[in-house]
């Protein structure tokens, strides 16, 4: 019918009948992909049917009546020129291969990623060695195979760089973990741009009009060395960037944006900036781009303790109160603010006068009072052998840290500790480093206890119930990530 009036419909549709049919027509058309005049990565099979299609349905979005059958993805074979390492937003080094140039599935690929060293050691890839690259779902380029029976002798396994290729900061793996990480943080460039792209984003800060370009240009040029400097940013500062930018680039006056253009731009940049400065506590936590830490946990953050002075000055094991927060982002947690120099960048964002205001600071949740304990405290350190049996006879046994601290070896089995748990306990305590911790989180549990009112009857009723609302709720956004 629609060919019948006048649409273009494509030649190569066919009506068949059957599983083999199916599979015949599927083997035909890929037979023919490669002399196609465009690209495609599979077929549609659908019912030839319109009152089956009305009794056979949808599932969501979906119909019943028709399935996709993809392709295998089109692979290549090229040669690895080069393995370099880039530096992501949170440090993560992810190696990649420098490619000769090869035709994949339509685009010219360069460059593949390699995802990680286990990865580079699984398949064994070398510089020089010929492989077999993809492009992963047809988009992403990948190698999948090394040709090992054309590598030269003198090819050398390869091996992680001791050092960030932009800052030099040593290059570190967390125990357990894939990902290689520079440990320069914000003080590396590369992470720096992007943390910067990132705090500006639409879902932290939202400054509009601050999009990657002008980073590259700030940051390059020294205006901006971490993201506290965006608001000490002065119109004169945007508008001779502009202007050195230009010259660098070799752009003439006759075609740069007209003075008037230009300092229009600037005006507004700088007035998005300003308007970021009235923020919620979830957005800011958000926007500082600490690993693991999504929307939904800096959301869960904001609630539970509901200060940034409290979450930046709190110790790893405590973040464990929040619920759905594991060891992986509790760690992550505590490490970024360990940092001086992520410290220096929060009081520099916070500076009165000149900084962010955070405009929902309020009081600890309530239901933080049910973790503040010694036994939970314990649970949390994760101390070998120490589980939450284990920890429960430790808080029973004595009244708080200090009496654990001054314990002999024969009190704590005395607490009901099997040989194998006490002994782990007092090798843990026997290290100085996790007694400051202990006495620490110690400290702010005693805090938290002295902030966090007290829990209410109705509060305890519907502790840990998930409310859904419908409609329209005034002065609160849809996505249902707190005032709009």
């Amino acid at each position: 019918m629609l060919r019948e009036w006048g649409f273009p419909v494509s030649p190569l549709n066919r009506t068949v009948r059957d599983v083999d049919g199916l599979l015949e027509y599927y083997r035909d058309i890929g037979a023919r992909r490669d002399g196609l005049p465009f690209d495609i990565d599979g077929v549609v099979y659908k019912l030839d049917d319109g009152p089956g299609q009305r009794e056979m349905g949808f599932v969501a979005r979906a119909p019943r009546w028709a399935i996709a059958h993809k392709f295998p993805a089109q692979e290549q074979s090229t040669t690895v020129e080069a393995i370099e390492i880039q530096i992501g937003r949170t440090g993560a080094a992810t190696p990649v291969a420098r490619l000769a140039p090869v035709q994949v599935a339509g685009v010219t690929v360069t460059n593949a990623t390699l995802h990680n060293a286990d990865q580079i050691a699984r398949l064994d890839v070398r510089v020089g060695d010929m492989v077999i690259v993809r492009r992963a779902g047809d988009v992403i380029p990948e190698v999948v195979s090394v040709m090992t029976e054309r590598r030269s002798p003198q090819a050398q396994p390869w091996i992680m760089p001791a050092n960030c290729p932009i800052c030099g900061s040593e290059i570190v793996r967390e125990e357990g973990q894939a990902v290689w990480r520079c440990s320069g943080e914000l003080s590396c460039p590369a992470q720096r741009k992007e943390a910067i792209i990132h705090f500006a984003s639409r879902r932290a800060m939202d400054i509009e009009g601050l999009g990657e370009r002008y980073v590259e240009e700030l940051s390059d040029l020294g205006y901006v060395r971490s993201v506290a400097d965006l608001y000490s940013l002065k119109l004169e500062d945007l508008l001779e960037m502009k202007r050195r930018a230009d010259e660098r680039d070799g752009t003439t006056p006759e075609t740069a944006k007209s003075g008037k253009v230009a300092t229009r731009w600037a005006e507004n940049l700088i007035e998005a900036i300003d308007r970021s400065r009235d923020t919620t506590l979830e957005r800011f936590l958000f926007a500082l781009g600490i690993e693991h830490v999504g929307e939904s946990t800096a959301k869960a953050l904001a609630a539970w303790f509901g200060d940034i002075t409290l979450v930046s000055r709190m110790p790893w094991p405590l973040f464990k109160c929040v619920p759905d927060i594991g060891s992986e982002v509790a760690h992550a947690l505590g490490h970024f603010f360990d940092q001086a120099g992520n410290r220096k960048v929060v009081e520099g964002l916070l500076h009165p006068g000149r900084g962010v205001r955070i405009a929902d600071t309020h009081a600890p949740s309530a239901s933080l009072r049910q973790c503040l304990n010694l036994a939970t405290l314990l649970e949390y350190l994760e101390i070998p052998k120490i589980t939450a049996l284990r920890a429960q006879q430790l808080g029973a046994a004595f009244a708080g840290v200090p009496a654990l601290l001054e314990a002999k070896a024969e009190d704590i089995s005395a607490a009901g500790l099997t040989a194998e748990a006490a002994q782990g306990l007092s090798t843990w305590l026997g290290r100085a480093a996790n007694v400051r911790l202990l006495r620490r989180a110690a400290d702010m549990q005693a805090e938290l206890l002295a902030l966090a009112p007290e829990e209410s009857a109705a509060a305890r009723q519907l502790a840990g119930k998930t409310v859904v609302l419908t409609g329209t709720l005034p002065g609160y956004a849809r996505r249902g990530h707190g005032p709009a």
